[in-house]
């Protein structure tokens, strides 16, 4: 058992890339008997891990394809047939694979049929501002399994059967038939048949594969193949290229006016278009719009795609958003005398002043000025008179005799105030009656 799976296992993972271009019915044919370059006939020895290819030649006959260089002596060798090409991108197709397995008495076999598909291709992106990095292609193999009974065989050293396997796929449906019986069901998108392959396992002489058919019914294209003239294969038309998709971002920087931020995504085809941008900014709209007070520079994001078959293009880019008109208030103390400029105006005189100016973007910013003019401050009423000894101090200076004197102070907005002062120190008086009058 552990031996049948290893097989199974190397099996799946020997399944190859195959059906490279779409398929249709044609009347011209072609000589692939050397070259192997749409059917390959592979021989597996799974005790020394030995694989070896085969050209047509080796393996078409006039049963069908059978690989001549297998014996059907040792239960660990197998063949197995594989189609190099890859389908056409169809939403709705018919898989036909047709032949004989001929069963000897007692051997265990087994016959894998496997589609290696590629589903959609990017289910989930995952872009982001800071790298956008699309998940990569999936390819998947979808396998169905015949199992002959050994028990139908006690009664014979050797019979053939003939098998029909069958996988459509329509509504994202792919169902598998073993002769005309549901046997498998899978629900997925497709985007293609990367590789169907006949696998025999363990077999007495490893059966034949009579015929394969393809019908896209999307394309209208089929193929067919018969085996029994390698001189003679089908050919069929190249697919269609997947259409390169340009996505060219533009945009419309905010202005006096016009507030908005316009974005654009300029596409050669019509597709799904998604923005990401600063703050959580998303849209799925071609040219979405965001107002000024909105608008964040920063990265913005633009990425779409043809459809689910088609890696997605991107375009990362940065925005700088210019400041617009404003309204500004603010507090400005001087001395009297001095002169403000605002714009093209200048004041002299306290108050509030609303001005218009214009900034770099041509706009209007309001400008709201609380403007203070302090005067010049004289105190003429300075008279002290006071005990001599004592000292009297005017701002940074200090004084002990009596005398008029004149300062310059500075105020609270550092303009000057001149203070003018008369002090007086009195000295100690004595008569002669013993009065003392004192300070």
């Amino acid at each position: 058992m552990h031996q049948s799976k290893k097989i199974f296992i190397k099996a799946i993972i020997n399944v190859i890339f195959l059906l490279l271009f779409g398929l249709q019915r044609a009347n011209a044919v072609t000589d692939d008997c050397e070259t192997g370059y749409r059917w390959v006939g592979y021989l597996t020895n799974d005790t020394s891990g030995k694989t070896t290819a085969y050209a047509p030649i080796d393996f078409f006959t006039p049963e069908g394809a059978k690989l001549n260089a297998y014996k059907g002596d040792n239960i660990y060798e197998h063949t197995r047939y594989e189609f190099n090409d890859t389908t056409c991108t169809s939403d709705h197709w018919r898989l036909d694979v047709r032949g004989t397995a001929s069963k000897l008495f007692y051997s265990a076999q087994e016959l894998l049929t496997t589609l290696s598909i590629e589903p959609i291709c990017n289910e989930d992106p995952d872009p982001s501002l800071k790298d956008f990095k699309p998940a990569p292609k999936k390819i998947l193999s979808i396998t169905d399994t015949i199992r002959f009974d050994k028990e139908k065989s006690r009664l014979k050293a050797a019979y053939t059967s003939t098998y029909n396997m069958t996988f459509t796929y329509k509504d994202d449906t792919l169902l598998a038939y073993t002769d005309g019986r549901l046997m498998n069901r899978w629900i997925m998108h497709i985007c293609k048949i990367i590789g169907p392959s006949v696998f025999w396992q363990r077999l007495g002489d490893a059966g034949t594969i009579t015929q394969v058919d393809y019908y896209d019914y999307t394309n209208g294209t089929e193929y067919h193949e018969d085996f029994s003239d390698c001189a003679n294969t089908q050919e069929y038309h190249t697919c269609e290229p997947d259409p390169i998709l340009v996505i060219e971002p533009e945009y419309q920087l905010p202005s006096c006016d016009d507030p908005y931020l316009r974005l654009k995504a300029k596409t050669n085809y019509t597709t799904d278009l998604h923005w990401e941008g600063p703050n959580g900014f998303t849209s799925n709209e071609q040219s979405p719009v965001i107002n000024y007070k909105e608008a964040e520079s920063g990265k913005y994001l633009v990425w779409g795609r043809l459809s689910a078959c088609v890696a997605p293009e991107y375009s990362l880019f940065d925005i700088e958003i210019p400041e617009l008109g404003v309204v500004t208030e603010r507090e400005l103390t001087t001395c009297h005398g001095d002169t403000i400029w605002v714009g093209n105006h200048f004041y002299t005189e306290s108050g509030t002043y609303r001005d218009t100016t214009v900034n770099s973007m041509g706009c209007d910013s309001i400008l709201i000025s609380n403007i203070t003019f302090e005067y010049l401050q004289a105190d003429g009423d300075n008279e002290v008179t006071t005990c001599h000894g004592d000292t009297i101090w005017v701002g940074n200076h200090f004084y002990t005799e009596s005398g008029n004197y004149r300062d310059t102070i500075k105020t609270k907005a550092g303009c000057d105030s001149i203070v003018v002062s008369k002090f007086k120190f009195e000295y100690l008086q004595a008569d002669g009656d013993n009065e003392v009058t004192t300070c």
